[in-house]
This record gives structure tokens, sequence and C-alpha cells, in this order.
């Protein structure tokens, strides 16, 4: 089959969907999803090729639970096969949109994450720790997910694409649960694509803030403000309170016009003091988890000694919490 050199052509090719069905079979082996796909999936995958090709892929219908870590969150499991074109997808568009963000986005990126997060925010209070006057602005998203307008989000995804053959496609995916299909807004906790797109939803907003601060969208120097995201959590560091205050307000502002709300609860003025981050309180001193977190380890940590988990699971959570709690700059 002669596949058009396009970005669907690439979420096509059999290779890219047999990469996109590996990584989703990774700890996934023993579920019933896996283990259905696995019958016959070279007949399987082609099958996904042509009706990605053909325009006529369906999204299945997603599985839905709560977690509490440490929000209660509703999480929308998409079906294995979807899995793996969420994938599929993801493996092709996602160098186009991280080429977008920001240094300051630290979540669900290669080379980044919780743990880097933490330690870029304690490195900038070290090396300001001589910092006269310092004041910091904690802004949060209200229901961040939820609130995701589809037209914004389609519309700014296609204008980082090298060509719109995706197109389709991705609305598709965008669409793809039926209640949020309905209200025009909001995209699956779950989904690898999800990831991506809220990430991205929020590349203007960093863009306006970095402005603000006089920071470069790539951190190229030193320089006595700080900016940081993780998803929808925004931490604004200046040595003039006039300019964090009025940086948080453009913030407010510009994600207000995107559809989503920062409430006045969600806004937490910390001035000069230790900053709660990511579950740490991070000051110029170091680094300490935060004692509620501590707790809501230990007790899962001693839930699965009560249940028969595979030992090999166990150790990888104590792994976990040993690297967590002991978390240094």
């Amino acid at each position: 089959m002669n596949l058009q050199p396009n970005l669907l052509g690439q979420v096509a090719t059999f290779e890219n969907l047999m990469l996109a069905y590996k990584s989703c079979r990774k700890g996934k082996k023993e579920t019933v999803g896996d283990q259905k796909f696995f019958t016959n999936y070279p007949e399987r995958l082609l099958e996904i090729q042509d009706q990605i090709l053909n325009g006529t892929y369906e999204w299945g219908q997603y599985r839905e639970f709560y977690v509490i870590d440490p929000k209660k969150r509703l999480i929308m499991a998409a079906p294995f096969k979807d899995r793996i074109v969420h994938h599929a997808i993801h493996r092709i568009i996602a160098p186009f949109v991280e080429n977008d963000l920001t240094d300051a986005v630290c979540a669900c990126r290669i080379g980044k994450g919780n743990r880097f997060a933490v330690l870029m925010l304690a490195q900038y209070l070290k090396e300001n720790s001589n910092m006269t006057t310092r004041y910091a602005i904690k802004l949060d998203v209200k229901q961040y997910f939820p609130s995701i307008d589809h037209k914004i989000l389609f519309q700014e995804l296609l204008s980082v694409l090298p060509d719109i053959s995706l197109a389709p496609l991705l609305w598709s995916v965008i669409v793809s649960h039926k209640k949020y299909a309905e209200a025009g807004a909001g995209i699956p906790i779950g989904n690898l694509t999800s990831q991506l797109f809220a990430n991205f939803y929020l590349s203007a907003v960093d863009k306006v803030i970095c402005d603000s601060l006089g920071l470069k969208y790539k951190f190229e120097e030193k320089s006595s403000s700080f900016f940081i995201r993780y998803m929808d959590d925004f931490l604004i560091i200046s040595d003039e309170k006039s300019l964090a205050c009025k940086t948080s307000k453009v913030a407010i502002e510009h994600s207000r016009a995107r559809g989503l709300d920062i409430p006045i609860y969600k806004r937490m003025h910390l001035s000069g003091d230790p900053i709660p981050f990511l579950g740490y309180l991070v000051s110029c001193n170091g680094i300490t988890p935060l004692a509620r977190n501590k707790r809501k380890i230990k007790r899962k940590l001693r839930r699965l000694e009560k249940v028969d988990v595979r030992e090999s699971y166990k150790a990888m959570v104590k792994n976990s919490y040993d690297n967590w709690s002991s978390l240094k700059l």
C-alpha cells in the first residue's frame, strides 16, 4: 500500500502502529484488553491502518472510575484498540507540539516531570537566596481538563502542524467522549493525547507570562524572575511584588479568554515564604516532602502489604517512595 508522505500517512504506517502497540502493552500484558488484541494482532493493526487512511476509524466507549491523588479525579480509560491509535498519533505530532512549548512546562515531557520541576524551583531559590525581596504567586485552573475548548484546541493544533491531513482524525479524538462533545469542551483524563493537548492548550498563556516577566521562551540565561507550569499549576516569582501581581492578572485574563477559570481560592500569594509545590515544601534551604503526602504514601504501602499483588509492584512503589522522600538539590 502506498502511503502519502504526510502526517496522516505517517500515523498509519504499520511500523508506527506496531511501535504504538508495543508501547501500550508495557505493564498491560495481563489485562483482558491486551489478551484479546494479541490474538492476530498484525491483522488487527492492518485493520486500524485501513480505517485511519479511509477516515472510517470509530472510537469506542470510555470506562470511567475515580482516583484520589490527592484530588478526586474522574479517569476515563479508552479501549485498548483506541489507546494504540492515541499512541500512534502522539508519536507523530508530539515533536511539533513540543517545539511550541516554553521551557517552563514540565509535566509529561521527556527529560522533565515532577522531580525535574521541583529541582528547577529549588535551584532558582538557592541561586537567588540573597534576593532582598521575593514575591511568589501560585495559580491553579479549576476543572482544567473538562474546560478545554474543542475549537480553540483544534485550530491551534493545526497551526503548529506542517499539513492538515490529520485534521479529521484529530478532531475525532478531541470529541471522542460523548458528554464533552455535546458541551464543546473537555478532554478525557487518561488519554496519552490528552496529556499532550493539555500541555499545549496553555502554551499561549505561558508565552504571555514570559513576556510580562521578561523571560525568553527557551530559558538561556538566569533572571531574577521565575516561571514554571506543571499541567494547570502556575508558579510566578519576581523580586517586584507589582510585577508578580501584574503577571498573575495577565495570566488569569488570558486563561479566561480560553474558557478557563482561576478563581480566588485557587490563587496563593506566598510573599517570601517557603513554597508548597508538587508535594514538597521548597525554600533556598532545601526540599521537604509535605507531611500529608508522606502519610498518604505510607497508607498505600500498608494497604499493599494486605492484598495479593506482585512483589515486584510492591518493590516499585517502595522504591518510588524512597526516591520521592529523599529528593535533594
